[in-house]
């Protein structure tokens, strides 16, 4: 009885400590970044309490708004942790004329820098010079080529259309007082053909973003993506004929293949419009749709075919990339081929998804070998973004991996055994133990891992036992860990009981000093789901010599 509560005592107080090392060797890293791993911005801009609004993508309120922004969710750290920031320094170099300004056309001119984008009607506004002063406003070749491109694009959408330029795309508009947009209080107010430009503008680069956090780099094409929002079906017929090579062909995806879009500038876009997609967050849904789709043809290799870029894939990426953000959660876009498709029905797909799993879902392989947009039935759609959604959240590096090799032309089956360890019907398996609550999550467990045969010895040797005792000894015979692949078979060691097997684990990881084993370490650790496990790298970090 003495020795279980002295155990328990120490327990208590060594997880305390544990605990505390977790958050400050957190917040050491999150502040300071690691020699192994580099900060990301995308993860940094987010973060709690952190604003990084001075550098760009700022949010409406940073930048002096007079409109109450959309109801699009905040990407600012700050804000989303319920800062004001509007109350911060206005970024150096910039005019306090311009920034005091409460008027709405020098809010959209301190939009179009924040968002490094060139605007045809804010090119044109010389009202106030000092708004003309601010860092990356347009130069007189600039403005020549907007009012060139105003006069290029005027033919079947009039000359009352707005251009915008951003980084990654291309931005064609007329819908004026056509759509109205919810903001965050809730009301609605309909937007101009302006504010539709530069927020069509500053979506899209969002959901390009998204893109490349979740899949990476590299994406091939150079050019610009042709987004075109458009007031009428019969003008969306007339933007498909003139370049996405019929009426009713609503975009053109991959690159390189067609470069008659808007001149030459775009080899792939979309087109949209007001009277068939009639809500803003519609809109905005479909868009990132389409963005997905055209994304994926174009990571990796420029190549939208179906040996590069499997149809359940290439539906999948733009699905997860849509329904991404928390308003697109019971948004659904359907496609049935370049001419057919649109706005599907408002579905719950995660109710549906799970009445799949219950149910039985078809074999893996008649997904697979779907080998065309006409194939692909709503099970199809479902299978696709939930296997794409739950691996880019719980398996991400496996299963990116993954569908690199599909982007390199290799089959499913090979592609899944090589970096999943498991084949397609498996995987399959293990997807619906996950939809059922069976498992925690579809990544594999540290028994499901396959290990070189030095980690799997050792894992045989840990699990032939239950002496405490005998167990640490055992980890002490481990003289240092060099090889990433021994930290699935100890790092759940780090939750045992018994705390000699603890503090065995312990001095043996603080003892790790091979760069891409602390990687591996960090991530792995820091990342899982059990708090001992976390606590326990987070003391061994502040260990390590």
């Amino acid at each position: 009885m003495g020795f279980q509560k002295l155990r328990a005592g120490t327990t208590l107080r060594l997880t305390a400590m544990l605990l505390l090392g977790a958050v400050l060797v957190t917040v050491f890293l999150g502040s300071w970044g690691s020699p192994d791993v580099e900060a990301s911005e995308y993860l940094e801009r987010r973060t709690a309490g952190r604003c990084l609004c001075h550098t760009g993508k700022s949010t409406w309120a940073y930048l002096r708004s007079p409109l109450v922004a959309p109801e699009d969710a905040s990407q600012c750290g700050y804000e989303r942790s319920g800062g004001d920031c509007g109350k911060r320094p206005r970024p150096k170099g910039h005019s306090a004329t311009c920034w005091g300004s409460g008027k709405v056309d020098c809010f959209w001119k301190r939009h179009q820098w924040a968002h490094g984008l060139a605007c045809s009607v804010c090119a044109a506004d010389d009202a106030c010079d000092a708004c003309d002063t601010l860092p990356g406003a347009p130069d007189d070749a600039t403005r020549t080529w907007l009012m060139e491109r105003i006069e290029a694009e005027s033919g079947p959408l009039g000359k009352n259309i707005v251009i915008v330029r951003s980084p990654h795309f291309y931005v064609v508009t007329n819908l004026h007082k056509k759509v109205k947009v919810v903001t965050r209080r809730g009301t609605k107010r309909l937007m101009t053909a302006h504010e539709v430009a530069h927020l069509t503008a500053e979506r899209c680069e969002r959901a390009y973003d998204d893109f490349v956090h979740h899949f990476g780099d590299p994406l091939v094409h150079s050019r610009p993506t042709a987004v075109f929002v458009v007031q009428t079906k019969r003008q969306d017929e007339a933007i498909g004929d003139r370049y996405f090579g019929g009426p009713g062909i609503h975009m053109n995806y991959s690159a390189g293949q067609i470069s008659r879009i808007s001149d030459g500038i775009c080899d792939n876009g979309f087109v949209v419009n007001a009277q068939e997609v009639t809500k803003d967050r519609d809109i905005h849904g479909f868009c990132r749709h389409q963005i997905g789709h055209i994304l994926f043809s174009c990571w990796h290799v420029a190549n939208g075919f179906e040996d590069r870029c499997p149809r359940w894939a290439w539906c999948g990426a733009a699905h997860f990339l849509q329904k991404l953000p928390p308003l697109q959660a019971d948004y659904a876009t359907y496609c049935f081929g370049e001419a057919d498709g649109g706005i599907g029905p408002m579905a719950r797909w995660p109710k549906a998804v799970l009445g799949l799993a219950k149910r039985g879902p078809q074999p893996v392989e008649r997904l697979f070998g779907r080998t065309s947009l006409s194939d692909m039935r709503y099970e199809d759609h479902l299978l696709s973004w939930s296997f794409m959604d739950l691996a880019l959240r719980e398996d991400p590096k496996r299963w990116v991996a993954m569908l690199t090799d599909l982007r390199a032309g290799r089959e499913e089956a090979p592609a899944f055994n090589a970096h999943l360890g498991i084949g397609p019907t498996a995987f399959q398996e293990r997807w619906i133990s996950r939809i059922l609550g069976e498992r925690e999550s579809l990544a594999p467990t540290a028994e499901e891992i396959p290990l070189p045969a030095g980690a799997r010895e050792l894992r045989e040797a840990l699990a032939t036992s239950d002496d405490p005792d005998l167990i640490a000894a055992r980890i002490k015979g481990v003289e240092r860990v060099d090889e990433a692949s021994f930290l699935p078979v100890l790092l759940p060691y780090l939750a045992h009981e018994h705390a000699l097997v603890r503090e065995s684990l312990h001095g043996l990881l603080a003892k790790t000093t091979a760069p891409e084993v602390r990687a591996a370490l960090r991530e792995q650790g820091l990342g899982s789901r059990t708090a001992l496990v976390r606590a326990g790298v987070a003391r061994a970090f502040m260990e390590i010599k």
